[in-house]
């Protein structure tokens, strides 16, 4: 971990992406419970996905008003649909990347289901 954060620290940028697709599951509940999230290099449970800046709760479409249910969501994934809606995005903040861990919870459903992506930790 400390060569991947020397290599960060020396590069102009660095980026990686994630997304979460889900049915009849969730990011974020309708009481605002994060039930999937990713973790920090230092062990922290990180609150925002995908484009989100790291001091946000939830997903970039959250900010903007324009998630599925837009008038209440934090994301896209916010309540339990019997669509496929996905979030995604790139991570762009250095001082918590590189992901170490993802999770996963509300999916014990047969009818839940949840499919990610995490990809490569990317420096220019």
């Amino acid at each position: 971990m400390d060569t991947i954060v020397a290599i960060m620290m020396d590069s102009k940028s660095c980026r990686q992406y994630v997304r979460a697709t889900c049915y009849n599951t969730h990011i974020y509940d309708d009481g605002g419970e994060q039930t999937a999230y990713w973790v920090s290099r230092q062990g922290i449970k990180m609150p925002n996905w995908g484009n989100a800046p790291s001091d946000v709760t939830g997903c970039l479409c959250g900010l903007s008003n324009t998630c599925f249910y837009s008038e209440v969501a934090l994301c896209n994934c916010y309540r339990s649909s019997d669509k496929w809606l996905t979030d995604d995005g790139y991570l762009t903040d250095v001082d918590r990347l590189p992901v170490t861990r993802l999770h996963f919870g509300d999916t014990g459903g047969s009818d839940e289901m949840m499919k990610y992506e995490l990809g490569f930790l990317e420096c220019e």
